[in-house]
């Protein structure tokens, strides 16, 4: 081999090597430019699809809170309306269940009276057994009581009384109470 022709061959042989190794050289880095920039045109991309998806669920949450609450301003009403007329029918059952709620409402009467001393009792007949029964019972509670008379009232419901004395007259009755109660609660409206 001379040395042209060794020359000539080394020469071949560098620039097919110097072509191949740019080449090489030339894809990874092309690879790796295309990879990164595809990384963030990915991550640009993914990061606005999320914002969107992000803002879509605040706007449905919004709409069923606004939808929430307009269903409560519209059966406000009802809901309360049927409430109290549970409330009225536990009421109710309770004193017929349990004679002591008279007691006490006669008690708590009697309680709100400038030192009764001869009071007339007026009660409902469904209640005027019991508290005959039962009418000694307020001389412990109220001392200043001198003398008690039970009269059977049609026009006095169940649990409630009609007292009168020389100083005072007072009228309880549970279906007024809980009107007063209902009627505070209907004024009381979330709204």
């Amino acid at each position: 081999m001379t040395r042209t022709a060794g020359y000539e061959e080394g020469l071949a042989r560098g620039m097919e090597e110097g072509y191949q190794s740019g080449q090489e050289k030339g894809e990874q880095e092309g690879y790796d430019a295309g990879f990164q920039k595809g990384e963030e045109d990915g991550k640009v991309v993914s990061d606005a699809k999320a914002l969107e998806i992000i803002t879509s669920l605040e706007d449905i949450f919004q709409k069923a809170e606004h939808s929430w609450h307009n269903t409560i301003k519209t059966h406000e009403s009802k809901m309360l309306s049927l409430i109290c007329k549970i409330a009225e029918k536990v009421v109710f059952a309770k004193v017929e269940l349990d004679e002591g709620v008279v007691k006490q409402s006669v008690i708590n009467a009697l309680a709100t009276m400038p030192e009764p001393e001869d009071i007339t009792l007026n009660i409902s007949p469904d209640d005027y057994e019991y508290i005959e029964m039962i009418k000694d019972d307020f001389f412990e509670n109220i001392k200043s009581l001198k003398s008690v008379a039970v009269i059977s009232n049609p026009s006095v419901t169940r649990g409630g009384c009609k007292i009168e004395s020389s100083k005072a007259k007072v009228e309880t009755d549970i279906q007024s109470r809980l009107e007063k109660v209902f009627s505070s609660v209907m004024g009381a409206r979330i709204s």
